[in-house]
């Protein structure tokens, strides 16, 4: 695996392969269905064994274990209403893969990245992490 890792960098080849329109399309249909609280679409859109993995660091309160798919949605759903008038969502790719940057006055204040397989979400990953927010390593999709 080390010999591989430092080929990879040495070649500058990116770690993740890029995102393609329909990863866009389950990508926004998922997080539609979560900020209006359709857990059925939400459960329709996860693969089995799905897996919701948060980083909120020292000082951010984040879940302190990777959430089941069975409770994903819900999770997805609360997440959503704890959103703030004047929060600013901006879809963004993160890490290589489809997701979301929730902007509070004017700072990322949270990232999610999703990432998607045969058409079914099957890992998202959720950083609060501030330190982790700042380092994204790209710009907002247009």
């Amino acid at each position: 695996m080390a010999s591989r890792a430092r080929r990879r960098v040495q070649d500058q080849r990116p770690r993740f392969s890029p995102t393609d329109e329909a990863a866009w399309e389950v990508t926004v249909a998922f997080l539609t269905a979560a900020q209006v609280g359709d857990l059925d679409t939400l459960v329709s859109l996860l693969a089995d064994g799905a897996l919701a993995t948060s980083d909120g660091g020292a000082d951010h309160h984040a879940a302190r274990r990777p959430i089941i798919a069975e409770k994903i949605p819900r999770f997805m759903a609360n997440l959503a209403t704890r959103l703030g008038p004047t929060d600013v969502l901006i879809p963004h790719v993160v890490n290589g893969q489809p997701g979301l940057v929730i902007e509070r006055d004017g700072k990322a204040g949270m990232a999610l990245s999703f990432s998607i397989v045969g058409g079914l979400v099957t890992n998202i990953w959720i950083v609060v992490n501030p330190a982790k927010i700042q380092t994204l390593d790209s710009a907002p999709i247009s």
